[in-house]
Formats: C-alpha cells, structure tokens, sequence
C-alpha cells in the first residue's frame, strides 16, 4: 500500500535526496541541472511539470519538462530542459488525467518503506506510485 509518513520540511527534503541519489544514473540528471543553474548539493524539479508518462507491464516511464526563458547551456540559449526516468516494478497509487490538463510538481517526495519499496508523490502533479528500482533513463535541452 502506498504511504508516505510527512514529517518536517527539512527531513523530507533530505530523505528525497537521499534516495534520489540511488536512482541509477541520477549523475547525468545533476550535471545537467549544474549545468544550467550553477551547482548545489540537491536535485530539483519543484516548478517542472510531468510532460509524458507510459506504464507497460509494471515499468513506468515519466517524463520531467522545464520551462524558461533563456537558459544557457554551453553558450548556447535553451529554453526547455527534459528528463525521463524508468520505474520498475510499479504499483500505480494515483495519477489522475482528467483533473488538470498539466501536471506541475511542487514538490517530489520519495520514502523507502519496510518491505523494501519506495514511495514517491510528485505533489501537485498528481502522481503517486510505489517502485522497487528506478533509473535515470534520458536527459537533455532544446530551444523552442
């Protein structure tokens, strides 16, 4: 069953970041984020919002897009920075299509809970699920 225990703001923050750090290939998202905002000790995708999701025999494929005015990358001027991730061994809590038509994140929340899974909401996304393993899949920026 999906749950998340909400602590303080600053304990959750910290236990996200922690477990995003154990996603595979998560170093390319955070060079990529250094990359455009300069670097931090954490990963961010408050203010993004989900652009794609594809669930296919218990693997869920998501989506991140930011958007903003000019971004440079490399001296050169982007707009939109994107990153995909893969869940595997997925039980889809809630996602709900017909209530916004784009799913901005607020906030990311990841709990790792007793049997071994985790917990991750995507705030106001309205995107909650359990996973066993996730992987950084694709990243990277274009201009519209």
């Amino acid at each position: 069953m999906f749950d998340i225990q909400y602590t303080n703001h600053e304990n959750m923050f910290k236990e996200t970041q922690l477990h995003l750090k154990e996603i595979n290939g998560i170093d390319k998202f955070k060079n990529l984020q250094d990359s455009l905002y300069g670097e931090t000790d954490f990963l961010c995708w408050g203010d993004d919002r989900i652009e794609k999701i594809e669930y296919y025999q218990n693997k869920l494929t998501v989506t991140l897009v930011h958007e903003m005015e000019d971004m440079t990358l490399n001296d050169k001027l982007v707009n939109t920075a994107f990153y995909t991730f893969v869940f595997y061994d997925v039980e889809l809590y809630w996602f709900s299509i017909a209530t916004y038509k784009e799913h901005f994140i607020d906030d990311i929340t990841i709990q790792h809970n007793p049997d071994g899974k985790y917990s991750i909401s995507f705030g106001m996304g309205e995107l909650d699920f359990r996973y066993s393993s996730a992987e950084a899949y694709h990243c990277g920026t274009y201009h519209k």
